[in-house]
């Protein structure tokens, strides 16, 4: 497959900088998006930070052991990773994300930031039901 057939390279990404008050606790604001529905297989690998992820458009499916796969909630925590896994999405991409830098996210939640560890949590769970007024504003 040549470069430009690559589902991937269709892929727009882009990062924005926090203001000043969050930048000690927030890596970046990022945004992931394709022009057009797709199938999108990718191995995401550990960094040690915390993510918050909004998923816009497309049904993903998440893989920790190479054999079980199961469906992301639409806005989750990914709690730091100590392995990678496997994403599997079809559909618009469109995603918006948080990246917390690894101690920033401990001073949003009242969660021992080790119990979030290799997690990917739902965070109406987290946060509980009002965190759905966020969910629809994003």
């Amino acid at each position: 497959m040549l470069p430009h057939d690559d589902p991937a390279t269709r892929l727009e990404y882009r990062e924005l900088l926090p203001g000043p008050r969050l930048r000690p606790y927030v890596a970046c604001y990022w945004m992931l998006r394709s022009p057009e529905a797709m199938r999108l297989r990718d191995r995401t690998f550990p960094d040690g930070c915390q993510e918050l992820i909004f998923n816009i458009g497309a049904r993903v499916l998440r893989c920790d052991d190479g054999r079980h796969w199961s469906r992301n909630p639409p806005a989750e925590l990914v709690g730091q990773m100590t392995r990678p896994y496997d994403v599997l999405a079809e559909g618009e991409q469109l995603y918006f994300g948080v990246k917390f830098h690894p101690h920033g996210f401990a001073v949003f939640t009242r969660e021992p930031v080790d119990s979030l560890r290799d997690q990917s949590i739902d965070l109406r769970l987290l946060f509980g039901p009002g965190f759905d007024a966020v969910h629809e504003r994003v």
